[in-house]
């Protein structure tokens, strides 16, 4: 009976033991499982951080080149500039001159207006704006509002896009003037303006 006993204690034990491994088992499965989907979640996320990276690195290459673009398309008016505030003028030829040179190497600009008291009287290229002398930029509440800002801001200001008539998207560069009168002192005397197109400026730009 003892043996009996002894055996059926046994196998019990081997029953309880054999339960426990089991248990033991499958928690040791679930958290493989577990750590196996963990291990995948990192893996995507190391993933799209890298992704990410990327892009961000892309689009700062990208915004570099376009700023760079951007810089150099609408600082030529700054030579212009400097030559009003220093002899209050420029004449046609001199100015022509200086546009066509800005043009040839930006080739994306439309034209370059100057307008003393705000009103166009130099264009470049004159051929085909013929119609824009003696414009006068209070006549259009829309495009005098960018002209009046800028003045008052005393720096540049740039507009757009906006759509232009004779087709195409834009960007208008306003650049105030501002000389000094016999006085010393400063006084307004009118607006550069530099027409650039968007599209082109965009595909320079690498977009």
């Amino acid at each position: 009976m003892a043996k009996v006993k002894t055996g059926a204690a046994f196998g019990a034990s081997f029953r309880l033991l054999g339960a426990g491994s089991y248990a033991l088992l499958a928690a040791v499965l679930l958290v493989g499982s577990i750590l196996a989907l963990l291990l995948g979640q990192l893996e995507v996320d190391r993933r799209t951080s890298e992704a990410r990276t990327q892009a961000t690195a892309e689009l700062a290459a990208v915004r570099a080149r376009l700023e760079g673009q951007i810089m150099a398309t609408f600082s030529i008016t700054e030579g212009i500039v400097h030559l009003l505030r220093h002899d209050g003028s420029i004449s046609p030829e001199r100015f022509a001159g200086m546009a066509s040179q800005a043009i040839a190497a930006v080739p994306h600009i439309r034209n370059i207006a100057l307008a003393p008291d705000d009103v166009i009287r130099q264009i470049y290229p004159l051929a085909g704006n013929e119609r824009a002398l003696g414009f006068a930029y209070s006549t259009r509440p829309e495009q005098f509002a960018t002209v009046r800002r800028a003045r008052e801001l005393g720096g540049p200001l740039l507009a757009g896009p906006v759509d232009l008539v004779q087709g195409g998207r834009a960007l208008i560069h306003r650049r105030p003037v501002f000389i000094t009168d016999k006085a010393g002192g400063s006084r307004y005397w009118g607006v550069a303006s530099i027409v650039a197109d968007v599209d082109r400026l965009l595909n320079v730009g690498g977009i």
